[in-house]
């Protein structure tokens, strides 16, 4: 299975994704990890530029953090990366720009969606998300103790995927 990663937008997320997606218990894994292109200057994060090079026809699995959620909900939307399957860690509800909860649910309704979200992130709580989101019979919701947005135990969030996910 092919596997796209989609980190947040601090570089130390890429060791931090990589290290999730080493120990995924999937036949026949191969995992890219996306690296941002204002990572090799004093650039801000260009949303449109990260959307239009998260592509893949072929792509099994999504798991993205944090800033990598919004990349992969505009990128689902256009079309250029719909993958069967998506893992949402830390959605920042707090700074979606208006439209992105529409394309939030609108993937929701498309693909199976894991939202693995701490109970009290500061970008948005759980029960924030679950709000946002609503009603979809293809969305997991995994609620794990933490209000900080690191999301550091990846064995956990290891467990969670493999669960709503087995192979």
């Amino acid at each position: 299975m092919k596997i796209l990663g989609l980190p947040g937008r601090d570089e130390a997320t890429v060791a931090w994704l990589e290290s999730i997606l080493d120990g995924l218990d999937f036949p026949q894994c191969d995992y890219t990890v996306q690296r941002y292109a204002c990572w090799q200057g004093d650039d801000d994060f260009d949303l449109d530029l990260e959307v239009d090079r998260a592509r893949g026809d072929d792509v099994g699995l999504v798991v993205a953090k944090s800033m990598g959620t919004r990349v992969a909900i505009h990128a689902a939307q256009r079309d250029t990366l719909l993958a069967e399957r998506y893992v949402l860690i830390g959605v920042p509800l707090k700074v979606y720009r208006e439209g992105e909860l529409e394309l939030l649910n609108a993937l929701c309704a498309r693909r199976p969606v894991l939202l693995i979200q701490q109970t009290e992130d500061f970008l948005g709580s759980c029960q924030e998300l679950r709000g946002a989101v609503g009603e979809h019979h293809n969305v997991c919701f995994a609620e794990i103790p933490g209000s900080d947005h690191v999301y550091s135990d990846v064995a956990t969030l290891r467990s969670h995927i493999q669960a709503c996910y087995p192979g």
